[in-house]
C-alpha cells in the first residue's frame, strides 16, 4: 500500500499518541455506506492505528446520529456499525461532546475561533469542525470542495487570521486540510 503525499504533511499529535486526522461526513459516507474506496481511503482505513488514527469530531458525529440525519435506517445502521467496528480496533476516535475536551485556555480559543469562522462563509457545522481541528492540531481530510474553499477563504479573513497567529495555530491551508478526490473523480 503506497503512502499518500498528504500523510507526510501530518505531525505527531502528542495528545493522541501519534498521527491523527479528522474526516468529514462525506468521507465517512464514502467509506462506510457507499464503499467507494480510493487509494487514499484504503490507506486511511488499512494503516495500523499506531500509524494513523481517525478522529470523528462532534459535528460529524452529530450529523450521523442526530435528528437531522434523514438517511434510511439501514444506511444509518451500517454507518454506525462501521464506526463501532473501527472504534473497537482503536482506529477511530469519537467525540460525543459538543466540543472536544480542551484545557481551559484551549476551550476559550476554540470558542473565539469557532465564532470567528462561523461569521465567515463557513456553515456552523463546518466552522465547528475546522475550529476543532485547528485548536487540537489535527489535520482535516475532506472530499467536499465547498469545505476546502470555505476554509481557504476563512483563514484569509483578518479577524480569523489574527486569532490563528495570536494562538500560534496553523495558517497555511495545506497544514490545515487536504482535499481528497471523490471516488467518482479518482
Amino acid at each position: 500500500m503506497a503512502t499518500p503525499a498528504w500523510f507526510h504533511r501530518l505531525r505527531t499529535n502528542l495528545a493522541y499518541d501519534g498521527m491523527v486526522v479528522m474526516i468529514d461526513t462525506n468521507i465517512l459516507s464514502d467509506i462506510s455506506i457507499r464503499e467507494n474506496w480510493t487509494n487514499d481511503y484504503a490507506f486511511l482505513m488499512n494503516s495500523p492505528p499506531k500509524t494513523l488514527k481517525i478522529k470523528i469530531g462532534f459535528g460529524v458525529w452529530d450529523e450521523l446520529v442526530g435528528a437531522e440525519n434523514t438517511m434510511p435506517a439501514d444506511q444509518k445502521n451500517k454507518q454506525l456499525q462501521f464506526v463501532e467496528t473501527y472504534r473497537k480496533l482503536g482506529k477511530i476516535l469519537i467525540d460525543h461532546m459538543p466540543v472536544s475536551l480542551f484545557s481551559p485556555g484551549d476551550r476559550t480559543t476554540f470558542d473565539v475561533l469557532n465564532a470567528a469562522l462561523a461569521a465567515t462563509n463557513l456553515s456552523k457545522k463546518d466552522a465547528r469542525t475546522a475550529a476543532d481541528g485547528l485548536v487540537n492540531g489535527i489535520h482535516l481530510l475532506t472530499s467536499e470542495r465547498r469545505l476546502r474553499e470555505g476554509v481557504a477563504k476563512a483563514i484569509k479573513n483578518k479577524h480569523v487570521l489574527a486569532i490563528l497567529r495570536r494562538q500560534k495555530l496553523n495558517t497555511a491551508l495545506d497544514d490545515i486540510l487536504t482535499s481528497l478526490k471523490k471516488p467518482s473523480e479518482a
